[in-house]
C-alpha cells in the first residue's frame, strides 16, 4: 500500500452502530440539599484565604478555588445519566464516564446509588473506577427498580453465560 491510499476502516454490524437509549434521566444534587452549597461556599474562600496567605499570590488563591469548585462539580452542577444497550454514562460538566456492559464485573449498591465496578473482587479502586448511577424518588422514571433491572438484564445480555455476575 502507497502512502497515499488509505485502508478502509472495517464495517460495523447493525447492532454495532444502533445504540438504543433504555432510561435517561437528570438529577441536580445541589437542589435535593440546597444547604450544603453554604459549605462549599465556605471551602471555596477558605482555600483560596489558604493559597494567597502561604504564597501571596492571586494565581496560588484562584488555583485553590478552582480546585474546590472542580472536586465539588457532581454537587453542583447537573448530572445526567444515560443506560444505552451498549453501556452506562454518567456526564456532568465536562466529566464525561462511562463503562460498557461487557464491562462490568460487579453491582455494588450504596444508600441511594449503584456503582458498577469494572473489578471482580473488592478492590481499594472501586471508589474511583466504574461509574456511580443515582436514582430518583419511587414512583418517577428512574427509580430505584427501574434502574437495577435496566443494570442487571443489559449486564447479563452482554456477559457469556458461564460467566456470573456478584452482586453486593
Amino acid at each position: 500500500m502507497s502512502a497515499i491510499e488509505r485502508s478502509e476502516p472495517s464495517p460495523r454490524t447493525a447492532a454495532e452502530r444502533e445504540e438504543t437509549v433504555l432510561l435517561e434521566w437528570t438529577m441536580h444534587l445541589l437542589r435535593q440539599d440546597p444547604k450544603r452549597f453554604w459549605v462549599v461556599v465556605g471551602t471555596v474562600f477558605l482555600a483560596s484565604a489558604i493559597g494567597f496567605l502561604f504564597f501571596f499570590s492571586f494565581l496560588f488563591a484562584a488555583l485553590g478555588a478552582l480546585l474546590v469548585l472542580t472536586a465539588a462539580a457532581e454537587f453542583l452542577l447537573p448530572i445526567r445519566y444515560r443506560l444505552t444497550t451498549e453501556r452506562a454514562t454518567v456526564t456532568y460538566g465536562i466529566a464525561h464516564l462511562d463503562i460498557h456492559w461487557a464491562k462490568v464485573k460487579r453491582i455494588l449498591e450504596g444508600p441511594d446509588a449503584f456503582r458498577l465496578s469494572p473489578f471482580e473482587k473488592e478492590s481499594r479502586l472501586d471508589g474511583i473506577r466504574g461509574v456511580t448511577l443515582r436514582w430518583l424518588s419511587p414512583g418517577e422514571i428512574a427509580d430505584r427498580d427501574s434502574v437495577l433491572r435496566i443494570v442487571k438484564e443489559r449486564v447479563a445480555d452482554a456477559r457469556e453465560p458461564a460467566e456470573e455476575m456478584q452482586y453486593a
